[in-house]
């Protein structure tokens, strides 16, 4: 990702995944007889802690890596949403299934927190995915909801990286949730806008660490939203006058400049900033002309 290697990156991502599943590193907690229906090459039986706790770290690295991938380009998971996961955590507690799964955060580290946000992203992606049309408005309040409960857990910002990061896909989700039905409803529209200027929001607490330390995963993030706003300046002036939609341009050429120019200072330190900071600007100098 930080060298702009998509195509890559996800082929080795899906690779990762192929060979966890495969293992049965998300049925690390099963007994064998549970799992035969699985086609898989099993790892041979942990013969100590350590090497359990090798596999259960493989397993979680696998989930995260996977939903980093889900957020920078919102193509659908390598591992996809229907596998169930029975790993154990390393010490103690629910499994990874009912920690994912679960909406409480209390006493979670802040990746196990990271690794909760990538999780609902992926399953925005999904459902967004598979209701092009008109979503099941059932489903569709039930994971606004969630996500705006799990939100609502998360210590403020600004903070580390880690957190900054679990903001931006929560907020990465609410964006991907809405961005669908913007252009017609203005809920949806003001959810979208609300999520993209948070998430420029937390440039300011990135602002204070090392350029060559910012996770990659960033760029295609705020390549995101800029593409959003370009969107959403575009249809301003195409869109019918019984919409009454709240003119919001000015903000957001102010925000697509902030985004410019922090790309442009991330730039020289990672390709994959690089590519997102032309991209940026190349489209906005074909809207601007």
């Amino acid at each position: 990702m930080r060298c702009a290697e998509p195509v890559q990156g996800r082929y080795h991502c899906a690779a990762a995944a192929s060979l966890a599943l495969g293992a049965r590193l998300h049925l690390t907690g099963s007994p064998p007889q549970n799992s035969q229906s699985y086609p898989s090459f099993p790892m041979p039986a942990s013969t100590t802690s350590v090497v359990a706790n090798v596999e259960v770290h493989a397993f979680e690295t696998v989930v995260i890596l996977s939903n980093c991938w889900v957020a920078a380009d919102g193509t659908p998971p390598p591992i996809p949403c229907g596998v169930l996961f029975d790993t154990p955590r390393l010490h103690g507690g629910p499994s990874l299934q009912r920690l994912l799964s679960g909406a409480d955060i209390t006493g979670l580290s802040s990746v196990a927190v990271l690794a909760k946000a990538g999780t609902l992203l992926r399953r925005i992606i999904w459902f967004t995915g598979s209701n092009e049309s008109a979503p099941d408005l059932v489903m569709f309040s039930s994971l606004e909801r969630r996500l705006l409960a799990f939100r609502a857990q998360l210590p403020p910002l600004p903070g580390d990286q880690v957190l900054i990061l679990t903001h931006a896909h929560t907020d990465l989700a609410l964006l991907r949730l809405h961005a669908p039905y913007s252009s017609t409803w203005e809920h949806s529209r003001s959810q979208a806008l609300a999520a993209c200027a948070r998430i420029i929001e937390g440039i300011k607490g990135l602002q204070r660490i090392k350029p060559r330390y910012i996770d990659p995963v960033f760029g295609p993030i705020y390549w995101t939203i800029a593409n959003v706003y370009i969107s959403e300046i575009t249809l301003a002036s195409q869109r019918a006058p019984e919409f009454n939609f709240p003119n919001n341009a000015p903000n957001m050429h102010a925000e697509l400049s902030q985004l410019r120019a922090w790309l442009t200072w991330l730039a020289p330190h990672s390709p994959i900033f690089d590519r997102c900071l032309v991209d940026i600007t190349m489209a906005v100098d074909k809207f601007s002309h």
